[in-house]
């Protein structure tokens, strides 16, 4: 093949190259709108329907009223029932929201791992010594390469099509938060999916409570604005909540056998060391474990080296 002909097919598959990141951007960016459009209605119908009201001593079961909706109690509510309950409510809520928030944009903002020159220079010259338990550490040495970023893959590390970039311990690219998900930031996306999945439970559960509590579900007149856009909101967090289960039991399982979304689909287990404690700690750290429970890094290792079993 001659030079033209190789610039040729470098040329192409630069511009597919950017295609595909320029698309992955795009998705990011709508997925990103509406995750943000959602918390924020979610926020507007648990804060200023359900809680406020409850807090000021009113009801929204009467829709003739001429403030919209509300009404002053009646006889069978309680009101210092109704008050605590929108105080504990809301301070559940805005618990679970803000750290949900956080946990998002750190997942979202942080460098998720990619790969540099220092990083495989590091690796080249980092000397690994064995390990007991029938188990060794990777080897410094690379066979892996990546023709479109020019530099050798350490060991766990893929290039991603979105990014454009190798990653540290990629484990997939998620729109949701528009980044990819490597060793940097693979706790905080872990942390994020359960504060979010605790978070739709809560607001399920909070709607639920108000109907039964506070009137029943009889008492609902048809027609009332404020208890539609309630129900949407149960609706839509009961769905929120029943996916991210499902996705939050999928990652537990693949922090508790140290095992990416990737390599799960290769069948590989190379790097399971047998322990669940040993295994969640190669993404957590060492650290106290309640710190496993903040979104801050507590793992210190470099991402570039990782226990791996011996295969006999």
């Amino acid at each position: 093949m001659d030079i033209d002909a190789e610039e040729e097919i470098r040329t192409r598959t630069k511009k597919i190259r950017d295609k595909h990141k320029t698309f992955s951007q795009w998705q990011g960016a709508i997925s990103t709108i509406f995750v943000w459009s959602m918390l924020g209605y979610t926020y507007y119908t648990i804060v200023f329907i359900l809680c406020y009201p409850l807090i000021q001593g009113v009801d929204i079961t009467d829709n003739a009223s001429a403030n919209g909706g509300d009404i002053n109690i009646k006889d069978n509510l309680n009101p210092h029932q109704m008050k605590l309950f929108g105080m504990i409510a809301i301070v559940i809520y805005h618990i679970f929201l803000v750290l949900s928030l956080i946990c998002y944009l750190r997942t979202s903002f942080s460098d998720p791992g990619y790969v540099t020159a220092e990083h495989v220079q590091s690796l080249a010259m980092n000397v690994v010594n064995s390990t007991p338990r029938n188990m060794s550490t990777n080897t410094p040495a690379s066979t892996r390469y990546c023709v479109y970023c020019d530099l050798d893959k350490p060991p766990r590390a893929h290039h991603c099509r979105g990014c454009n970039r190798c990653i540290l311990r990629m484990d997939h690219h998620c729109v949701w938060v528009n980044n990819c998900i490597g060793f940097n930031n693979y706790k905080f996306f872990l942390l994020f999916v359960n504060y979010i999945l605790l978070l739709c439970i809560s607001v399920s559960v909070l709607i639920v409570l108000r109907w039964v509590l506070f009137g029943g579900f009889k008492s609902i007149p048809k027609g009332n604005v404020k208890h539609i856009q309630l129900f949407i909101t149960f609706v839509l967090s009961f769905a929120f909540a029943g996916s991210t289960f499902m996705l939050a039991v999928y990652h537990w399982k693949l922090w508790l056998t140290n095992t990416t979304t990737i390599e799960d689909l290769e069948h590989k287990r190379s790097y399971d060391l047998g322990s669940a404690l040993e295994n969640a700690s190669q993404v957590c750290g060492e650290d106290s474990h309640l710190l496993w429970l903040c979104p801050v890094r507590t793992n210190n290792r470099d991402g570039l080296t990782f226990p791996e079993v011996l295969i006999a």
